[in-house]
């Protein structure tokens, strides 16, 4: 059976053309230390087992229809994330946030283990650069468990939104299942 299936778009742009584009922006020595340190999520929460990886907030219930928000918690000596300079928020980081996200939200409203649930899929719109020197709020809308008969799980899809200054740099949706635990 197949683990994975994967497809996408990609623009590269020559050097001259990134920095051009990227140009319009004043970058900071250290966009790092301008943002607040925000306190990152006990890992059993998002279903991590090493704090270093917990790049959220702890998610905060929005009303009573699913919705839940944190901080994007960055930062920039962690050796994999940032393994060499960036002038924005990566996308794998961002990724990985929505992830920790939608299960702590998934977990919280249907009363389940953050370690039992799983992504069954991922899909990923980077519409804006999302700027290391501004604080990054995601926000999350959970739906309702459908059937995945190739899976042969329920899963729960969650839209998560990237947001800077009431702009969506990035929108993501994710699909969370719960696997049977040995």
């Amino acid at each position: 059976r197949p683990a994975m299936r994967g497809e996408g778009g990609l623009l590269i742009l020559s050097r001259t053309a990134y920095q051009a584009m990227r140009s319009r922006r004043q970058l900071p020595d250290h966009p790092g230390f301008l943002l607040p340190r925000f306190t990152a999520a006990e890992p059993c929460a998002v279903g991590r087992r090493d704090a270093r990886n917990v790049f959220v907030t702890e998610p905060v219930a929005e009303g009573e229809q699913g919705g839940f928000s944190c901080q994007l918690v960055v930062d920039t000596s962690h050796p994999h994330v940032f393994d060499h300079p960036l002038d924005h928020v990566p996308g794998h980081l961002q990724m990985e946030a929505a992830r920790q996200l939608a299960v702590a939200s998934v977990a919280r409203l249907h009363g389940l283990d953050p370690c039992s649930l799983s992504i069954a899929s991922i899909e990923t719109d980077f519409t804006d650069y999302a700027e290391l020197d501004r604080i990054t709020s995601l926000r999350a809308t959970v739906g309702g468990f459908r059937s995945d008969e190739e899976l042969g799980t329920f899963t729960i899809p969650v839209e998560v939104q990237a947001v800077q200054e009431s702009t969506v740099t990035t929108a993501m949706r994710i699909e969370v299942a719960q696997w049977a635990q040995d």
